[in-house]
């Protein structure tokens, strides 16, 4: 896997062909490369949120930010958001539908402290079970409490990277301050 990135630190796309690799200032002949779409043209992204944010002063927010995602999907992807509180609740779409399903998630709302660990380690057990043509992701949006899995961190971490599928976990930083008014 090889990602390219500019000097700002952002991704250079459709670099299949456009670069060389070189050992100890020799060519790398044998090198070849095929973008991760060619071998895995479909992706599943699954967005883990702790449940509280969908309560109605931070619904429209947390929509905003899925919807924030749907441009990045390619036709053949599916957008699946996770809502945990004291229990789990899933809903998934492909591309055309995923705007229709993030309309709906106010249902998702639950003030119970989230068993964060337990959703986690569920979503990348289903990712490791995906077929070898669809690639995985995990989002996780948290307040950064666990109320009380059965899983642990470790535990998570060891399904994400099994040996069927290696699942990058991925944490984005929100600005809370501005987002709730208060820093949590």
């Amino acid at each position: 896997l090889v990602s390219v990135l500019d000097a700002n630190g952002t991704p250079i796309p459709d670099l299949a062909s456009h670069f060389t690799a070189r050992l100890d200032g020799q060519d790398v002949v044998e090198l070849s490369s095929e973008p991760a779409r060619v071998r895995q043209p479909g992706a599943h992204v699954s967005v883990v949120i702790d449940a509280s944010l969908f309560g109605a002063e931070n619904l429209a927010a947390v929509q905003d930010a899925l919807r924030g995602l749907l441009p990045s999907l390619g036709p053949k992807d599916e957008l699946e958001v996770i809502g945990v509180g004291h229990a789990i609740k899933r809903r998934s779409a492909g591309t055309s539908g995923a705007g229709r399903m993030i309309d709906g998630l106010a249902s998702f709302s639950d003030s119970d402290t989230p068993i964060l660990y337990d959703a986690l380690y569920a979503a990348a057990r289903d990712a490791a079970r995906l077929p070898g043509d669809r690639a995985s992701v995990l989002l996780l949006v948290t307040r950064g409490a666990d109320g009380g899995s059965s899983r642990t961190q470790l535990q998570v971490l060891a399904m994400a990277r099994s040996r069927a599928r290696l699942t990058p976990v991925l944490i984005p930083e929100f600005d809370f301050v501005n987002l709730y008014g208060t820093e949590l």
